[in-house]
């Protein structure tokens, strides 16, 4: 995403640490690595890192470069998704300025953890006592867990208003996960409409479309798979998912915003069950590109019009 400055056009005072791989082409020029190739002196190598406002990377690019840390001192440290985030990988990352902002939800993804709970526990009194008490915790939730028992209320806050999910949908997380404490976005602001937008759909023609044309948000039960040995494969599931894409396209068909290509996701949480729906989809003659199939992982921070969660219920 673009990130305006304050008078109006793109920030470009920054650099970004890593590889063409993993940056858009319009933003290439912003690479150290590409900018640094137009440079034939060191000392004006060093003059271009001390001059840049803002250094953005990943923690394990950005914490990898020690001397980037003795060219240049820094006020702040900002890390976003830092739920996701261990604490050795920030350990020697956050001293290097005197203050930090740690930007997460504890609530969402933890970080990706191989072991057992029984093999991460922390039995160790001191650090218990310091809210360490599992190795697969993040640093972030540790700190806020800290700063809410000790009533540090300067040291956190809490987002309060949301501009991605529709009213009816954002209300299960707002009950479940925020003690309804999360709302849409205040008035005046015109994107609050569209949270706010009734469905507008075509007429339903069977019991399935009724659900889908009356619910935002819909829980579908469904029976277990016996006829597969593995418990990370569902074909009921896998079916019922191509029914709801064509209940979905049908309700959407002639109206001012029919479906299009992408504009279904799936999530689930097993590459065998992806795997799996990508057969139905291609017996289905449903073209597998148009339909993004993935791990709740790699979906975090993505968005689609339409999101169809596969659990692979197995008892």
């Amino acid at each position: 995403e673009r990130i305006l400055g304050t008078d109006g056009e793109p920030f470009r005072d920054y650099l970004r640490i890593g590889s063409r791989y993993g940056v858009a082409p319009q933003f290439e020029e912003q690479l150290l690595q590409v900018r640094s190739t137009k440079i034939n002196k060191r000392a004006e190598l060093k003059e271009l890192i001390q001059r840049t406002r803002v250094i953005v990377g990943t923690v394990a690019s950005v914490g990898g470069k020690n001397e980037l840390f003795e060219l240049k001192q820094f006020d702040r440290i900002i890390v976003d998704e830092a739920s996701q985030i261990l604490e050795p990988l920030l350990a020697g990352l956050l001293p290097r300025a005197p203050r930090a902002l740690l930007i997460g939800d504890h609530r969402q993804l933890p970080a990706v953890v191989q072991q057992r709970l029984a093999d991460t526990r922390v039995h160790d009194e001191a650090l218990r006592g310091i809210g360490l008490k599992n190795l697969s915790t993040s640093l972030f939730e540790r700190l806020y867990l800290t700063a809410q028992r000790n009533e540090w209320t300067w040291a956190y806050d809490q987002l309060s208003h949301q501009g991605r999910m529709h009213q009816e949908i954002m209300a299960f997380p707002a009950t479940k996960f925020y003690d309804d404490q999360l709302r849409v976005l205040p008035e005046g602001i015109p994107h609050r409409l569209s949270q706010l937008r009734e469905l507008a759909l075509a007429p339903a023609t069977a019991p399935l479309e009724e659900t889908l044309s009356t619910q935002r948000l819909a829980f579908i039960a469904t029976e277990p798979d016996h006829t597969n040995a593995d418990p990370k494969v569902n074909g009921n599931e896998a079916a019922l998912l191509i029914d709801l894409i064509h209940a979905y396209t049908s309700l959407y068909s002639g109206t001012e915003r029919s479906l299009q290509a992408g504009d279904i996701g799936i999530i689930t949480p097993y590459r065998a069950q992806i795997a799996h729906i990508r057969r139905h989809l291609q017996d289905a003659n449903l073209p597998a590109d148009d339909y993004q199939v993935d791990t709740v992982e790699r979906y975090q921070g993505g968005a689609k019009r339409i999101v169809l969660i596969s659990l692979c219920s197995y008892d």
